[in-house]
């Protein structure tokens, strides 16, 4: 973008790198945490990290533990999206 010679590509172009730079420094920052964290837990005796995963049906979700409930919240919106879709079936007015 930077030698284009279109005004508005040149002009949102550096917004756009300073973002982006910005983004991917703060994504270093949480990985340097991540890895920090993860250091005392095993020194804390944790080798695994198994007890903070969430599981469905036995599966892992790829989800940590947390208050809320995600994926009982997806579940739950899907299974109305279809209620609904089922009531109402003119087109494909899906919310997905």
């Amino acid at each position: 973008m930077g030698s284009s010679s279109d005004l508005l590509l040149r002009m949102v172009e550096q917004p756009i790198k300073t973002y982006n730079r910005e983004a991917q420094q703060k994504a270093l920052e949480y990985q340097r945490e991540i890895f920090k964290l993860q250091e005392d837990l095993e020194k804390a005796g944790y080798k695994n990290t198994d007890f903070v995963a969430q599981k469905v049906d036995g599966k892992y979700t790829g989800r940590i533990i947390q208050e809320i409930n995600w994926d009982g919240f997806y579940i739950a919106r899907n299974s109305e999206i279809e209620r609904l879709n089922r009531l109402y079936p003119q087109g494909r007015n899906d919310a997905r």
